[in-house]
Order: C-alpha cells, then structure tokens, then sequence
C-alpha cells in the first residue's frame, strides 16, 4: 500500500516521465520543459505532449513537489541534476538562465554537475559565449541527440539536420 501510494507520487510529480541516459539514473532530474521541441521523429512516440517551457512559477513547484517526493532521500540524488525532460536546452538563454536561478535558489548553490540533452540540430542556436554562461550555471556535460550518422536513415526518420551538420 505505501509502495502504490510513493508510485503515484512519484507518477504526478514526474508525468509524464522523460528519458535518461543509464548514468543519470541515480540524479536529481527536475524537469524544465514538457515535451519535445522536434516532437515529428518517425520512431518516437514517448513525447506525445506539445513542447512547453514551464513558466518560472511552475518550475519553482515542481522542483518544490520533487524535494517533497524524495523526502530525506534526496540527499542521494544531489550529486548532479539532470535538466529534462527532452531538449532542455533548446530554451532560449533569458528563460533557461530564470529556471537555472530556481535550481540555485533551491540549493543555495551551483549543482557541482548539471546535465542535460541537445539535440543534433538545435545545440546550434546557442553561441560558444552560451555556452560559457551555462557552464557558470553548472553546466558539466551535454549530452547530443544525434539517433544516427547516416544520412538516409535521419532523412527517413525526419531529422532537420544531416550528419555534416552536426559534426560541424
């Protein structure tokens, strides 16, 4: 009965729940975005909800509802976040710099690793300079959504970008 009840806390908290890469398993994940930005990849149907940013307030309330999810607990998953859920770091910088504030403010400092996904065709949007500024966030590790180097199968798949283009 408490393990129905922690799942369905963990469920509300966390709906819908993103992917992972394995490493990230045992991270705090507060989720900044709902969604996919692309959202129109043949092969995925995980993201079926529209790409949304959460508003500062929203956000400030999840990471609020995570701290109550994990109670004590927590104390395990801080040693990095994971910003999710997919492509959280297609936010544009003034409102992915508002969200990293709120994950400041509710640690008292920068996560000593703060991680996130990018995909192949938008990482693009952000300059080096960004890219800097994230890193003064926390930024430690990005990790690119590529799905393939094969320029027929993302062709097929209805990726925007082609393997030259990312790698560039």
């Amino acid at each position: 009965e408490a393990a129905g009840r922690d799942a369905a806390r963990f469920a509300a908290t966390y709906a819908p729940i993103g992917i992972l890469p394995p490493d990230h398993y045992l991270s705090l994940v507060l989720q900044a975005t709902e969604g996919c930005s692309f959202n129109s990849c043949t092969f995925c149907d995980l993201y079926s909800e529209r790409y949304r940013v959460k508003t500062r307030e929203e956000f400030r309330a999840h990471i609020e509802a995570v701290r109550a999810c994990f109670g004590a607990g927590i104390s395990l998953r801080e040693r990095s976040v994971f910003l999710g859920a997919a492509n959280a770091l297609a936010v544009p910088m003034p409102r992915l710099e508002e969200l990293l504030a709120e994950v400041r403010a509710a640690r008292g400092r920068p996560p000593r690793g703060l991680h996130a996904f990018v995909d192949g065709f938008t990482g693009e949007r952000k300059s080096a300079a960004d890219y800097r500024r994230l890193r003064a966030w926390g930024l430690t590790r990005v990790y690119l959504g590529l799905e393939s180097g094969h320029d027929a199968l993302l062709e097929f798949v209805r990726k925007p970008a082609r393997a030259a283009e990312v790698i560039e």
